[in-house]
């Protein structure tokens, strides 16, 4: 098995929500060992930065800093297994980790350590009583494919000592064997639901006869691979692989500092969402305008591929794992390109999805 096909493995396990690569016994864990610093009212990030140094002072702790982001796999499975892996929590008791994420504190963040640029995540920094690096590491440095190896590389930043490489590196058979189980742990942990759903939450005002609603939509990828979904914005009009595309734009959820997607305006309208793999997006308070309350339905469809004027249309390399947007009305447009605009749209799976209360 060659590297490349390795790394893509490990990136597709890292990003099942919550299943971590670590056995069952370990969900009887108890506490949690990492500290999330969240913005809060006017509190600036060295303020709160400086508060969880003092709480560790107190404990006798080293401070290991993370600094992650809702779109990486490897930052997800750390924290995984630092909250859920006896065998990791035993070995870094003597740590004191911290997750700040680069998206919700851009600027600050990549000026809180002297000399470290977040820029590459994750990027993991054991400090000193004075918040200065003593130590950093990258994610793939750490052995993920083992609780042992990534416990007794974590133990090692605490001590402020450079990660050694993992057992399984020089042995391909064991290599095999730890990817061979995770992926098995991987498929237990899989989300039932696949199938994408749209919720009718309520109304809003329209010229009568017309009904607009407001609605609740989830959609779900099941696949390793990340995916466009082309959703209808009117109900009952059915998606065609070649719409009639007057213009389209890319929006902005407010919600989030990058979750974006492209709407398109035509015959018929409809909207394509990037969800990553083995992930979801929910999209809360979606208005739909001009619904014949005869057709309860919109069509989404899996997209193999979606090309504007020929050319592929761009998967963000950072769409956010399990995105949920409150208020998906909320949005800010950031580019308008106008038509007509030849779309196509290539689907791998088509859902005709019934309006339910």
């Amino acid at each position: 098995m060659s590297d490349r096909v390795i790394r893509q493995l490990l990136i597709c396990l890292c990003v099942v929500a919550s299943v971590s690569l670590v056995s069952a016994d370990n969900a009887q864990a108890k506490g949690k060992k990492t500290t999330w610093i969240h913005r809060a009212g006017s509190s600036s990030l060295p303020d709160l930065f400086a508060a969880e140094m003092k709480k560790a002072k107190r404990q006798k702790k080293q401070v290991v800093v993370l600094f992650t982001a809702d779109w990486c796999a490897p930052c997800h499975a750390i924290k995984d297994l630092l909250d859920t892996s006896k065998i990791v929590q035993r070995k870094t008791k003597k740590g004191h980790f911290v997750i700040i994420d680069v998206d919700e504190w851009r600027g600050p963040a990549h000026r809180l350590i002297p000399g470290i640029n977040p820029s590459k995540l994750p990027t993991i920094v054991r400090v000193d009583a004075q918040g200065r690096s003593v130590i950093r590491s990258g994610g793939t440095d750490l052995g993920l494919l083992s609780e042992e190896d990534t416990g007794n590389n974590l133990a090692r930043l605490i001590k402020g000592l450079k990660p050694i490489r993992p057992a399984y590196e020089s042995n391909s058979k064991l290599k095999r064997e730890l990817l061979r189980k995770a992926a098995e742990r991987a498929k237990k942990a899989a989300p039932k639901k696949t199938e994408p759903e749209a919720q009718i939450l309520g109304k809003f005002p329209g010229k009568p006869p017309t009904i607009n609603w407001v609605l609740k939509v989830t959609l779900r990828n099941p696949d390793s691979r990340r995916r466009f979904f082309a959703v209808s914005t009117v109900p009952g009009e059915a998606l065609v692989e070649v719409p009639q595309v007057g213009s389209y734009e890319v929006v902005k959820f407010q919600e989030h500092v990058r979750a974006n997607f492209t709407r398109f305006y035509g015959q018929p309208a409809f909207a394509v969402f990037p969800v990553a793999s083995k992930s979801f997006v929910e999209l809360g308070a979606w208005r739909l305008r001009g619904w014949d309350k005869t057709k309860k339905w919109i069509d989404i469809w899996e997209l193999e591929r979606v090309t504007v004027d020929g050319r592929a249309l761009p998967f963000e390399k950072k769409v956010p794992y399990e995105l949920v947007i409150e208020d998906a009305t909320t949005t800010k447009n950031l580019r308008t390109f106008n038509g007509p605009v030849k779309v196509v749209l290539r689907a791998k799976k088509k859902h005709r999805v019934q309006l339910k209360y």
